[in-house]
């Protein structure tokens, strides 16, 4: 018994596939990461650059340069809208490497107005190397394209820009010399932290992944794996407040089952009981039911819930499931086995109940103590339904007996029902 879930994990877990299938999930991470720094940052950085041009008016030290200041103003609103948009992560790193390499020319220009090579501007370089890795994701390309670019840049746009006359290159060994130096050290710490942070998001995946099979072993059990999948996913709370709502409830046992247990080894017992819950509830969840409990050789099953089911289709449904039952256990193990089954619909209170230690999804009233009592008065190889559930279903074609007006233990008035035969046994149940 497996869920499509289930199958998806078995399928990834070839090494070279899972490791495909964590790298493309490690870079989508990264790439929502980098646009949530870039929301953050380039608004902080927008401020920023139009404070570097109200420090013109301060000290000379920061130029006049409106213009260019406009255009580094433009870039960061752009790349904010960009990340607004939700890129692709090669495109977002492209705006990235491109910002980088803007900001390191409009340092050259600030530089070359100030000083050039000896001006106290290259602070600014040294800030830009150092820091920008430490706030944005960079890939190990990313890093030597935009530090390594960005110095290459700023000595470029340093040297050629507002050239009036000849170059004082006084400074320049000793700041490409320094520059040179933090940009590998920047760039190999970067690397290094990239393969840090991979390797925890390894690891937060083996979790998340082992905590998912747990749950998803738990859950398939008991509920239909579309239902499964939602509940995973966080499209529905499993542990959503009980509501009243109309189900369709089915137990069934296995007559005379002590006998049997009796007669078997241990192990022999575990294996009959073992095919008999899985394929019970495969059929179940075929039919969009819902596997509430085993209990012993008893099993318990409810339509309507979690997942929303019309009535009709409710019962139509149970009797397929009914049905199918019969047919599974008719040569089990190379057993014969017959059940007993008794359905009945009618309106529950459905939900997680429970307390603090442990709480099952469950269905409680009336209603589920009627179906019960109705598979006590079940003979072997029938189902027994109630007027609830008959009046659904075809009449021309259901081949019912009606049984009358039938006094059930511990219900106060008696239930209208009626007795299908089970596939394979019509005409050989005892009158």
């Amino acid at each position: 018994m497996r869920s499509s879930s289930g199958v998806a994990l078995q399928r990834i877990a070839d090494p070279a596939e899972r490791a495909a299938a964590d790298r493309k999930r490690f870079l989508e991470h990264e790439r929502e990461v980098l646009i949530r720094r870039w929301k953050l940052f380039a608004p902080v950085v927008f401020v920023l650059f139009g404070l570097t041009e109200g420090a013109a008016w301060i000290t000379p030290e920061f130029p006049k340069s409106p213009i260019i200041t406009g255009v580094m103003l433009t870039l960061m609103a752009g790349v904010y809208v960009l990340a607004r948009l939700n890129p692709s992560r090669s495109l977002i790193g492209l705006a990235t490497v491109v910002t980088g390499l803007a900001s390191a020319a409009y340092v050259g220009t600030a530089a070359a107005d100030t000083g050039r090579f000896h001006s106290q501007q290259i602070l600014a370089m040294a800030v830009l190397v150092a820091v920008v890795p430490g706030i944005l994701s960079f890939t190990l390309t990313e890093s030597i394209v935009t530090l390594g670019g960005g110095v290459v840049v700023y000595l470029v746009v340093c040297r050629l820009w507002n050239v009036t006359g000849p170059v004082d290159y006084t400074g320049l060994a000793t700041g490409v010399i320094y520059l040179v130096f933090i940009v590998g050290v920047t760039v190999l710490s970067s690397h290094s932290n990239r393969g840090l942070r991979f390797r925890e998001f390894l690891a937060r995946r083996e979790v998340e992944r082992v905590h998912r099979f747990a749950v998803e072993e738990v859950l398939n059990r008991h509920l239909p794996p579309g239902y499964v999948e939602r509940v995973l996913s966080g499209a529905h709370p499993l542990d959503s407040p009980p509501e009243r709502r109309t189900v369709t409830v089915i137990f069934a046992d296995i007559v005379s089952f002590t006998p049997l247990s009796e007669a078997l080894r241990p192990e022999e017992l575990a294996g009959l009981m073992a095919h008999f819950y899985d394929v019970t509830a495969q059929i179940a969840f075929a039919n969009g039911a819902t596997i509430d409990k085993f209990i012993g050789d008893a099993v318990m099953a409810i339509l309507g819930a979690p997942e929303p089911m019309t009535p009709e289709l409710q019962a139509r449904n149970a009797v397929e499931v009914a049905r199918g039952w019969h047919r599974a256990v008719a040569n089990l193990d190379g057993r014969r086995l017959a059940l007993r089954i008794g359905i009945h619909q009618d309106v529950v209170a459905v939900g997680a109940f429970g307390g603090k230690l442990r709480s099952d999804y469950t269905v409680l009233g009336r209603g589920v103590n009627i179906a019960a009592r109705l598979e006590q008065r079940c003979r072997p190889g029938e189902i027994v339904i109630s007027s609830e559930v008959h009046q659904w279903l075809d009449a021309s074609t259901l081949d019912a007996r009606e049984l009358g007006e039938v006094e059930l233990k511990g219900i106060p008035t008696p239930v209208r029902c009626w007795a299908l035969n089970g596939p394979g046994d019509r005409g050989t149940v005892p009158a």
